[in-house]
């Protein structure tokens, strides 16, 4: 193991952390962090993706993204089971349903939608990038061009180096220009005219990033938020569908049943070179996160309407934001807990670090809590039936 300058601290960017069977310490963890979500369970009257299963997704999809990145950035060989893909077109296509909705109920003006934006993404990201830089200096005697830090701050995250500042940052790069395409089309165009260019903008970005001239996300990722999109206009016919007409438990068998099917046919058609079946296994691989992106709404609607919220969840959604931008670093490159265990009490040393990321993210989302608009901070703690972003 590489430690960094700072004894404390664990650096896993070069080399990784042997686990034996890892595929097995992942299954526990998720079924650890699964009995917790049910134990912190209450009653709560909640509607069809309103704001608290909105939260609930949110909190689901940032689980799965920490845990992914155990396996992928810390450990030395995967585990199966890695929904870190999937957990990002989830929260894609949160971030759509939401920003559609929020544009049914007050006028898109320019001013605000840009204040929003800041006072809840780009200030957090500021403030947080300015702690990451200097982390890396004080822990890492790592230090980043001008130009880099520069394109970094306005949210322009292409060089791998300065991706790789927590490795999650394409994201937020993605994610603007979602807004910026979002904003233009529902400014100047009818919302279902909107929502169709929008979705053409993002086919788009799939035919680039086919010929290697758009390097983020996988192609689930860019096509979530036009879905999400989507989702919002036509909320309430689905919800009557799903629910009013008795389909919940046919669609949720449905779908586990298309997942099932997909990994069959991924498994059957291996590494063919075959161009049909190329596209086929690459269609289907981006198929199968957004299938269970699916899967997870219906889930987590369906015990919604049970009368249950899971309050672990409801409260990870809450500070998803903050764990998604600190808990690269904090895993990856100064990581202050796994180091302290063998490599064998990793499901214990994953907890440990779960509950020092939720402080710290915690602590990050209370100082950020003035930034919020007072409509924000409203939205954030009232039971609204609209989930916004």
């Amino acid at each position: 193991m590489s430690d960094s300058p700072t004894s404390i601290f664990l650096n896993f960017e070069d080399t990784k952390l042997f686990i034996s069977n890892p595929s097995f310490h992942n299954f526990v963890i998720i079924f650890i962090l699964l009995v917790i979500s049910l134990v912190f369970a209450r009653r709560k009257a909640t509607g069809f993706m309103d704001i608290t299963q909105g939260n609930e997704l949110k909190g689901l999809a940032m689980l799965m993204v920490v845990t992914g990145h155990l396996w992928v950035h810390v450990s030395q060989d995967r585990a199966s089971l890695i929904l870190g893909g999937t957990a990002v077109s989830l929260f894609l296509l949160l971030s759509g349903y939401g920003l559609t909705l929020s544009v049914e109920n007050k006028p898109l003006t320019l001013k605000g939608f840009i204040f929003r934006r800041l006072s809840r993404v780009m200030i957090p990201y500021w403030i947080i990038t300015g702690i990451i830089l200097l982390l890396d200096y004080l822990i890492l005697n790592k230090t980043y061009s001008l130009q880099g830090i520069t394109t970094t701050l306005a949210g322009i995250n292409i060089d791998r180096t300065i991706r790789d500042l927590d490795y999650v940052r394409w994201f937020i790069t993605l994610l603007l220009i979602e807004y910026i395409v979002f904003f233009v089309a529902n400014r100047f165009l009818p919302r279902f005219e909107a929502i169709l260019s929008i979705f053409l903008f993002n086919v788009l970005l799939m035919l680039l990033k086919h010929f290697d001239f758009f390097l983020l996300g996988s192609f689930h990722n860019i096509i979530a938020f036009p879905l999400g999109c989507l989702l919002a206009y036509y909320i309430k016919d689905v919800s009557r569908f799903v629910f009013e007409k008795g389909n919940h438990t046919k669609l949720i068998i449905l779908f586990i049943s298309c997942l099932i099917l997909v990994w069959l046919l991924l498994s059957f058609f291996g590494e063919d070179k075959n161009f049909l079946i190329k596209m086929t296994r690459i269609g289907l691989t981006n198929l199968q996160p957004l299938l269970s992106c699916v899967l997870a709404i219906l889930l987590v609607g369906g015990v919604g309407r049970l009368g249950y919220v899971s309050g672990f969840l409801s409260f990870t959604g809450i500070i998803a934001l903050e764990i998604y931008l600190v808990h690269g670093p904090l895993l990856i490159k100064y990581n202050p807990v796994i180091g302290l265990f063998p490599p064998g009490y990793i499901v214990i040393s994953f907890l440990i670090f779960l509950v020092l990321l939720f402080a710290l993210s915690y602590g990050l989302n209370v100082l950020f809590k003035p930034f919020l608009t007072p409509q924000k901070i409203h939205a954030k703690n009232s039971d609204s039936k609209i989930f916004l972003k």
